[in-house]
């Protein structure tokens, strides 16, 4: 396996989901990130970290959202989820172009817990598929 340091980012599109958790309407953006991108006989790999923000209709002051409160909070699902764009990425390497699509598996909301513009504290999971053309 070999790591790549020779890439270009063609396009990058942010993912967008609606989320409403006790009457407040959330918009949760998400970005993938490359970190590396390998090749091993002629098959290539991208891997990439998302970085999420969250919007709400509702700020309000809380608990500072830091990964480490999550495990000592109650999370909750949202009432309702709509993935209004999914996110992409795509990767140039040589004559070969990486598209990578995130698919969200879950969105947990923490509602006590709040960032700096008082908008709550949302963790997603996810899966990322690869195709290279």
């Amino acid at each position: 396996m070999r790591l790549l340091s020779e890439y270009e980012i063609v396009s990058m599109s942010p993912g967008v989901i609606k989320a409403k958790v006790s009457g407040e309407n959330l918009i949760i953006r998400i970005f993938l990130v490359p970190l590396h991108v390998f090749e091993n006989e002629g098959k290539f790999s991208v891997q990439v970290t998302a970085v999420t923000t969250a919007d709400t209709d509702k700020p309000k002051f809380g608990e500072v959202c830091l990964p480490q409160k999550t495990m000592s909070h109650n999370g909750v699902p949202p009432e309702s989820v709509e993935v209004i764009v999914k996110p992409r990425l795509e990767i140039r390497v040589g004559d070969k172009v990486i598209e990578g699509t995130l698919e969200v598996t879950n969105v947990t909301v923490f509602p006590d817990l709040r960032d700096p513009n008082g908008s709550p504290c949302v963790m997603v999971s996810w899966v990322l598929f690869q195709t290279v053309r």
